[in-house]
């Protein structure tokens, strides 16, 4: 079993990609980035984070639209358009979801994996 190298700490992980995050892609990558946050958080109690993009050039989506998604499956969120970049944040199953400004995630992700300190990132 994974432990995280930083004693008396849950082993972190933390999940990176370009497109909305679970519930809004059900797709194929985006059900097993789901099941994996799900399943390493569940099954091992590790701490996970999952960061994606408010829109995409490929797939835009209003972000009233996430928001009434959200609140359709009664998912608690945060907005919060004043502290840049995280825009939308929401727990997803058992792990955390944060979701940027496709703009601007590359020139934020530094900060976000220096608060987070994961001891994995995993993109795709």
């Amino acid at each position: 079993m994974f432990t995280s190298p930083i004693p008396n700490r849950k082993f972190k992980l933390l999940y990176v990609n370009c497109r909305t995050c679970y519930p809004f892609f059900v797709g194929g990558d985006g059900l097993m980035k789901h099941f994996t946050l799900e399943g390493m958080s569940k099954l091992f109690g590790w701490d996970c984070l999952s960061i994606g993009t408010i829109s995409s050039p490929n797939f835009p989506k209003p972000l009233e639209y996430l928001m009434f998604i959200l609140n359709q499956q009664s998912i608690k969120y945060r907005y919060s358009p004043e502290s840049s970049p995280i825009t939308l944040q929401y727990k997803a199953g058992s792990y955390d979801s944060i979701l940027i400004d496709y703009d601007r995630l590359l020139e934020h992700l530094p900060s976000i994996v220096s608060a987070f300190e994961p001891d994995v990132i995993i993109t795709d």
